[in-house]
């Protein structure tokens, strides 16, 4: 199995208060689309009808708060907020994943459960290590005809 991670800068709502998949640290920077174009383009000759190439996609978000500016307040929503962006980190790369034909399996969290990090992003005092949280796993289930199990 292999994993490709995708790092994102600290998200950031637009006008309307909201995060969307155009916001800051949410949308498909330069570097995101270069790994992506590398990855989907080693994977197309593998993609076949019978033996599809499949990506299981899960997006996280850092503990940090959103913030009121210039009062710099925490929101009430933030951990609505980072679930949202999340997911929709997730969402963005696997839509760019489907549209290059690949099949694609999203990982979704929902409201009213906890969003599972994949690193303590608050393990050292005055250390900002959240970046390791701001972040999309896309994982190789099936490299489809290039997969060595067939």
């Amino acid at each position: 199995e292999s994993r490709f991670t995708f790092l994102y800068e600290n998200a950031r709502l637009n006008e309307e208060g909201k995060v969307t998949p155009e916001s800051f640290g949410v949308k498909l920077a330069p570097r995101h689309l270069k790994r992506l174009e590398l990855l989907t383009n080693a994977l197309r000759p593998c993609h076949q009808p019978d033996a599809p190439v499949e990506f299981r996609v899960t997006g996280y978000a850092s503990t940090a708060e959103f913030l009121v500016q210039p009062e710099a307040e925490p929101l009430p929503a933030s951990d609505a907020l980072n679930l949202e962006t999340a997911n929709l980190r997730a969402q963005v790369i696997g839509d760019y994943l489907q549209g290059e034909g690949f099949n694609v399996h999203p990982t979704r969290w929902s409201l009213g459960h906890d969003l599972q990090r994949p690193y303590l992003d608050d393990a050292q005092a005055g250390m900002d290590q959240q970046a390791l949280n701001r972040t999309v796993f896309v994982e190789l289930t099936s490299a489809g005809a290039c997969d060595p199990a067939r």
